[in-house]
């Protein structure tokens, strides 16, 4: 939509509706003057400082025209451009130490993997760096084509960290920089950030130390004896076994041996082997080999599997798939249940948007209210007294929540990138199952993928060259 301000009868000048520009539009070259630019902004009342010279741009019209050519016309030309306002940004986080940790990496033409690759524990000396909060700033306005000035919003701060033990921060006026106080271990628990010393236990886990529960991270030389314990707010490093009915529990857990027990890491883990054992894993697993277990890791990386069950809520990678009619691997892809919480969260306050628009409508309605524009429009119609126009406002806030709601819904509950990769081989009767459909092989497989297919609601094979 424009405002129009007539020149003369085929030159008018349109001014978008934020004012932040304004068009010279020529009917036709009859009676066109060089000049008329000119007449056209001070008709309109438009601020000099923002106006485009168009005297060559005329002058060019005025050529095609003299030389027969007249296909560019109804012309538009720009006349006056406005300074848009520049929004402030919100407060946020930026974090020095990268705490995106990496378990390990498959070489997809060997289909080995590769443990070195990895940045697991986050170690600091006193006086590093760990993150920064940096501050929100003011926006800057702008200024229409009428040289009004255009509000801008400034950034909120809204960002919240807090040093815990063994973390300092130094307020630097533009952001806040947080330090560790003495050489240890960066622990990010929700909004804390704490630097923990390192527990080291040079023998067995067993009567002599008994169950191990530590507020940071604990390395461990020997091996977890069968019903023991260690928990650890930190990550969790053996250099033994995990043996039956032990059970240990941390953030990042490493064990160079193998496991027999139950391990539930928060982040990341990594182990020789699992055998007859349970793995919970909420980002990235690597196992060189799997028998006999059960495997739940957001992204799953595995170098033999056998009579197990395998479940990844993103992306499984296997090298070699073994399985007998008697006992045949399933591996799974399945939506993540943190993700689904939080859709479930989101459901529940569109439903409570949703009977609060109700109960605001039908109040609106009974006081006359036109309810129809208002939502057609999105605007307050005027006249209203101020109860009924604060009314009106919220209905229209929340008329927009509920519309962005519903599209995060849907997209959440659409994501369906799930993949599962077959590095070598599979074995037939092996089970394949993403987001509950299922598909069992009756052939030998090689170098192949598995995807979900949204439309087709199937699971579709795919092959993995030799190159790639």
């Amino acid at each position: 939509m424009f405002a129009r301000v007539t020149v003369n009868p085929n030159v008018v000048v349109e001014v978008t509706d934020d004012k932040l520009e304004a068009h010279l539009a020529i009917r036709t070259p009859s009676g066109l003057e060089i000049s008329v630019w000119e007449d056209a902004y001070i008709a309109a009342d438009i601020a000099e400082p923002y106006v485009v010279d168009l005297t060559h741009d005329i002058i060019d019209l005025l050529d095609m025209v003299q030389a027969g050519d007249r296909s560019i016309f109804p012309a538009r030309l720009l006349l006056a451009k406005g300074i848009p306002p520049k929004d402030g940004k919100d407060s946020h986080v930026k974090y020095i130490i990268d705490f995106n940790d990496n378990p390990g990496t498959v070489d997809e033409k060997t289909g080995k993997i590769n443990f070195k690759e990895r940045d697991l524990v986050k170690e600091v000396d006193e006086g590093d760096e760990i993150l920064e909060v940096v501050k929100a700033t003011k926006g800057e306005a702008g200024f229409d084509v009428y040289s009004e000035s255009i509000p801008a919003v400034d950034g909120e701060n809204n960002t919240t960290m807090v040093a815990g033990e063994g973390v300092v921060t130094d307020d630097l006026g533009d952001r806040i920089v947080y330090r560790a106080a003495k050489k240890g271990v960066v622990l990010m628990q929700g909004k804390e950030v704490h630097v923990s010393e390192v527990l080291i236990i040079k023998t067995d886990v067993d009567y002599a130390t008994g169950n191990i529960r530590f507020d940071g991270s604990v390395n461990v030389s020997g091996s977890i004896k069968s019903g023991f314990e260690v928990e650890a707010t930190g990550d969790v490093l053996i250099e033994g076994f995990v043996e039956k009915d032990a059970k240990v529990e941390g953030q990042t857990v490493i064990v160079q041996s193998g496991c027999y027990g139950r391990i539930v890491a928060h982040k990341n883990t990594q182990m020789e082997f699992v055998e007859n054992a349970v793995v919970f894993c909420g980002r990235h697993a690597a196992i060189k080999s799997v028998n006999r277990s059960q495997v739940v890791a957001g992204h799953a990386i595995v170098d033999k599997v056998a009579s197990s069950r395998i479940t990844a809520h993103h992306e499984l990678s296997v090298v070699d798939v073994n399985s007998s009619m008697a006992t045949p691997c399933s591996l799974f892809i399945s939506h993540d249940p943190n993700v689904m919480e939080i859709i479930n969260q989101f459901r529940s306050q569109y439903s409570n948007l949703k009977f609060e628009v109700e109960m605001d409508r039908l109040y609106l309605a009974n006081a006359g209210v036109n309810i129809s524009q208002v939502i057609e429009q999105r605007k307050v119609p005027e006249g209203l007294n101020p109860e009924l126009a604060k009314k009106v406002k919220k209905l229209i806030h929340n008329l927009g929540l509920i519309a962005r709601f519903k599209a995060l819904i849907n997209d959440s509950v659409s994501q369906t990138d799930g993949v599962v990769y077959i590095l070598s081989k599979i074995d037939r009767y092996s089970i394949v199952d993403i987001y509950g459909i299922e598909k069992q092989l009756y052939e030998d497989m090689a170098r192949c993928s598995f995807r979900f297919d949204s439309e087709s609601h199937e699971i579709v094979e795919g092959r993995i060259s030799a190159d790639s």
